[in-house]
């Protein structure tokens, strides 16, 4: 159900999360009929406000205003891909003897899965926030793929040569988790208890 701005009572909808023009069905019936100009749209928009989703993904715990400074989101954000790429997370639970790597079939399916459901959030996204035909798609956020970018982490192939650092990693993305914690709650105590 979606009340658009023209349909809000005037007195009420300036200042709310209401944009004027949209329409969700004619929003609908232009990408459908749109679908190349549609795609450029997504593709430009997903790639400018990636630095931003990705620190909303890594860097923001659902408040205002409480990021991780960005000194901490770049390095857990390697972190996350170092540990995605290395060979000890894919291997068997029965046996870290056994190495289990997806071979390239399940890969390119799983990234598949992922871009149809970026796709799919840009689209809804669109649909609900922007005016008909909009040139750009507005409030696309980390909170939106959180399920998604596990997908294309999967996708990633292994590197072998990482192995020899799990130790080292191991110990960089405990820290990190720590440093993360205590750095999240001195920001809440600075916020709601320190005056």
């Amino acid at each position: 159900l979606l009340i658009s701005f023209a349909d809000y009572d005037p007195q009420f909808r300036i200042g709310q999360q209401l944009n004027e023009g949209v329409n969700q069905s004619a929003q609908v019936a232009y990408i459908l009929h749109n679908p190349l100009t549609f795609t450029k749209i997504a593709i430009v928009s997903i790639f400018k406000t990636m630095p931003h989703t990705i620190v909303h993904y890594i860097g923001k715990f659902g408040w205002e205003k409480n990021y991780l400074p960005l000194w901490l989101i770049v390095p857990l954000f390697l972190t996350l891909i170092f540990q995605a790429i290395s060979p000890q997370n894919r291997s068997s639970s029965q046996s870290h003897q056994t190495k289990l790597p997806l071979s390239i079939f399940p890969r390119i399916g799983i990234f598949s899965i992922g871009i149809l459901m970026t796709f799919s959030v840009a689209a809804a996204m669109y649909a609900i926030w922007n005016p008909v035909g909009a040139p750009f798609i507005e409030n696309l956020s980390g909170k939106y793929f959180i399920p998604i970018f596990p997908l294309f982490l999967l996708a990633l192939p292994t590197v072998e040569r990482f192995s020899k650092y799990e130790k080292m990693l191991n110990g960089a993305t405990v820290a990190l988790i720590w440093l993360s914690l205590i750095w999240s709650v001195f920001q809440i105590l600075t916020r709601y208890f320190i005056f």
